[in-house]
């Protein structure tokens, strides 16, 4: 095929250090939010199908159902390739392969290899094996570029082959170099914006009035709910701590950080760049503050990487209250200079000690102690907001509000060991205010993660987003430019001390499969409370091989009652492959169960 000199708007590099195209000829949304564009000519320095022209094969835009087309698929044989080409700068690239199924409904669909630079990286594959009917499956390599171009083939090893249909959508991404700042959302209010990452550690999602709570525990942060934006379906990419503050801070899966465990401290890699560091280097001030709980921001760790100023002298419990006079003794000191500041309280976490008045404002039972905690945290919460608002610099500060994961209220029989990944556990609290830039009484429906974090604040200041991050910004869903949210998030959690066991989970936006491996040859024969638990699991899971499988519908059992593996094995099986191959992707190398 003799390439084609014609420059699209929608081809090539966008500017970024990104090559985007939509194979099938229309605009596509990827599983995580991506738009690809619809341009199927070569050119010349950017992308290019160079058989298209002689397969005769069709778009995604053909209809393929239509009994006059089944000539089409005859015509291509075993062995015949499509091959995409990239004319590029000599480097490393990352390379996304976006598949799609679309007319199959059957495994009966073709097999094929695809090759990346002459390497095979999928053998035998075929789309519907991999996900099922009316899905999506993406595969991530990295690229060596020595002679000029990135060569892409796909060549059929069955009959038909229709491989066009398949591969839907192709990313190049060149490594080592940070990304572009984004475009500057329209906004009423100029920048630069100040920032306020407020974690309220073990803060439940349904325990805000703001998501439905009868009681009005939290009128400061229902307040900015309403005036910015409240994220529906928030979910952690652990289940505890410190790994999810990592997260947090770099936007980076905690598999990819790897400060996953209890046995040992590590500081986080020089390779991960935290918000604190990109501000910094941004001419921001700089501030941390949290308390002596070290998973949420301990210096042994690297939270203090990038800070200014940073302190973790305050207590356990009851920090709130002295937090409101220190910050805005930092906060007078950045007057006239822009601002990046971290709060980690671990009020919320038990044991729950509020000081009077909240401690007893709710009653006396357990549960009314973590309410009183809430209605603490969101008191003297609004006191900095007021310092805030005292220095006139409230209208410009970017306020986001979120917790590391939930809390057990007995939903599955316990309390607060976390010994799980269920939705008290799962479900966490998203909101952002930035008046005059962020919409009011917003509501943005969909998953979205922990690791989306980062990138979004960064992109709300227009910064740009450093290597290694694994979210995405969620300011074109805010913006309505992109309606859906992740179609599968997963979580991990690994405990080596006292518990002994590694948890995965993967979550769609209706169900939830969860495997756990206890390392124990008898978890359930455990001292106490943790071989309580273990016991249970044991009965309500499936087992297989020593590990504990589970799968819930979340649709009709939100509550996660019933374990539906045995009536939905399909659909487990599914998940448990997403979930692995996840798993690859981050080169991780899961633990063995003990049981037999």
């Amino acid at each position: 095929m003799t390439a084609k000199k014609k420059q699209s708007k929608t081809s090539g590099n966008n500017g970024d250090g990104v090559i985007r195209v939509n194979v099938g000829g229309k605009q596509l949304t990827s599983w995580g939010g991506t738009v690809w564009q619809a341009d199927r000519d070569y050119v010349e320095g950017g992308w290019g199908c160079l058989d298209t022209g002689t397969t005769g094969i069709q778009t995604t835009a053909d209809d393929v159902a239509n009994s006059d087309n089944v000539a089409v698929f005859n015509t291509m044989r075993v062995g015949e390739r499509l091959r995409y080409r990239f004319d590029l700068p000599n480097g490393t690239y990352r390379v996304r392969l976006l598949f799609a199924e679309i007319y199959w409904t059957t495994s009966d669909a073709e097999q094929q290899q695809v090759r990346v630079q002459g390497k095979a990286v999928l053998s035998h594959f075929n789309i519907f094996d991999q996900t099922g009917h009316d899905a999506a499956y993406e595969k991530v390599v990295k690229a060596k570029v020595t002679s000029g171009r990135l060569d892409i083939e796909c060549i059929g090893q069955s009959l038909p082959m229709h491989s066009g249909a398949r591969i839907s959508a192709i990313e190049v991404r060149a490594l080592g170099r940070t990304r572009a700042a984004p475009k500057k959302a329209k906004t009423t209010t100029k920048g630069p914006f100040n920032v306020v990452l407020g974690s309220f550690d073990t803060l439940r999602r349904d325990h805000l009035h703001a998501y439905g709570h009868p009681k009005k525990l939290s009128p400061v942060i229902d307040n900015l709910a309403q005036r910015g934006v409240m994220f529906e379906n928030c979910v952690v990419n652990c289940g505890w701590t410190l790994p999810q503050h990592i997260t947090l801070h770099t936007g980076a899966y905690p598999l990819n950080h790897g400060l996953i465990f209890l046995a040992r401290i590590k500081r986080l890699g020089k390779r991960f760049t935290t918000l604190a560091e990109t501000f910094r280097s941004h001419g921001y001030m700089t501030f941390g503050f949290g308390n002596q709980n070290g998973y949420g921001g301990g210096w042994e760790y690297g939270f203090d990487r990038g800070m200014r100023h940073y302190t973790t002298v305050f207590p356990h419990n009851n920090m709130m209250e002295l937090a409101p006079t220190a910050i805005g003794s930092a906060l007078r000191a950045a007057q006239g200079t822009p601002f990046f500041l971290y709060l980690h309280t671990n009020d919320t976490h038990e044991p729950f000690d509020a000081s009077d008045p909240f401690g007893t404002k709710w009653g006396g039972r357990y549960i009314n102690k973590y309410e009183g905690e809430v209605s603490y945290v969101d008191h003297y919460f609004g006191k900095i907001l007021d310092e805030l608002r005292n220095l006139g610099v409230l209208e410009k500060t970017l306020i986001v509000v979120t917790s590391d994961h939930g809390s057990e209220f007995a939903e599955h029989g316990f309390y607060e060991k976390k010994l799980n990944l269920y939705e008290e556990i799962a479900q966490t609290p998203l909101i952002m205010c930035l008046p005059g830039v962020l919409p009011a009484r917003a509501r943005v429906p969909g998953l979205c993660q922990t690791t989306d974090i980062a990138p979004t604040i960064l992109d709300l200041c227009s910064l740009p987003l450093p290597d290694r991050i694994d979210g995405r910004s969620l300011l074109p869903r805010i913006q309505r430019k992109r309606g859906k949210g992740w179609p599968i998030v997963f979580a991990h959690t690994l405990h080596e001390v006292i518990f002994n066991y590694e948890h995965f989970s993967a979550r769609t936006d209706r169900y939830k499969f969860i495997r756990c491996a206890p390392f124990n040859k008898r978890p359930d024969r455990m001292r106490g409370n943790v071989g309580e638990r273990f016991a249970r699991l044991l009965e309500v899971s499936q087992v297989r091989k020593g590990y504990c499988r589970e799968l819930y519908d979340l649709r009709n059992d939100p509550q996660e009652h019933s374990n539906i593996i045995s009536e939905a094995p399909k659909i487990a099986a599914d998940l448990e492959h997403r979930l692995n191959g996840w798993i690859k992707e981050c080169s991780y190398v899961t633990r063995k169960p003990g049981m037999a």
